[in-house]
């Protein structure tokens, strides 16, 4: 018949498969610092920021409601940033592996983590390990009393960084009474490494006098020289 007799409400829980989880479909990676990009092509420690892009989706009906990355001791959230300068970890070696893990939430509080590296070429400063100066004759045997040459020997260490890095030196030299210095040599392409290697300055010096000498360096990173 048509007649209603009455009605029962009840609830019944209808559980989400446990695979029912979002997937991370990509994690695209590139150099944020155009100038590294354009002189290296690869990632440099202490220089690199990563520019990460991540697609992500849900599954069955969820949506995607969080995004966090995390590098070098920091996390970041979203799914497409800057990094800040990636330090990364001191190294004899010419490259580190830094891991990165990714990590997705959708609507359902479902997660799914996705974890990988990324290879940076180390890079420190140039730095010197020995510098001395004497004065020598003109066949640059030494002569502290009376020579009027310059011998000058030096040790020194420079990133190579693939052999894409720039390392210019300069020499300079005055009386010590001057306020001035003057430029004896500018090296625009200085070896990455020196170990005790001379240079000879020529007759620059007035056995009468006396004299401050200083050698400088920098590489593609730097404007002012180490001295």
């Amino acid at each position: 018949g048509t007649t209603l007799i009455g009605t029962k409400q009840t609830s019944i829980s209808v559980l989400v498969p446990y695979n029912y989880v979002p997937t991370i479909n990509s994690v695209t990676i590139s150099e944020g610092n155009s100038s590294i990009k354009s002189a290296f092509g690869e990632y440099v420690a202490t220089q690199s920021k990563l520019k990460f892009d991540i697609k992500a989706s849900g599954s069955h009906g969820s949506s995607i409601v969080g995004c966090s990355t995390s590098i070098d001791s920091k996390t970041y959230t979203g799914q497409s940033f800057i990094t800040d300068t990636i330090n990364g970890t001191a190294s004899n070696t010419d490259s580190i592996q830094l891991t990165y893990t990714v990590s997705v939430t959708d609507s359902r509080g479902r997660t799914a983590t996705k974890e990988n590296y990324v290879i940076f070429l180390t890079y420190q400063k140039p730095i010197f390990n020995a510098l001395s100066v004497q004065r020598a004759n003109s066949a640059y045997s030494v002569d502290e009393n009376n020579g009027t040459y310059a011998l000058f020997k030096y040790s020194y260490t420079a990133s190579k960084l693939d052999n894409k890095n720039t390392v210019s030196m300069v020499i300079k030299y005055k009386t010590t009474d001057a306020t001035s210095w003057k430029t004896l040599n500018t090296i625009s392409s200085a070896p990455y490494t020196a170990s005790n290697t001379e240079y000879h300055g020529g007759n620059i010096f007035d056995s009468t006098k006396d004299y401050d000498v200083m050698i400088g360096l920098k590489d593609y990173f730097m404007s002012d020289y180490i001295y």
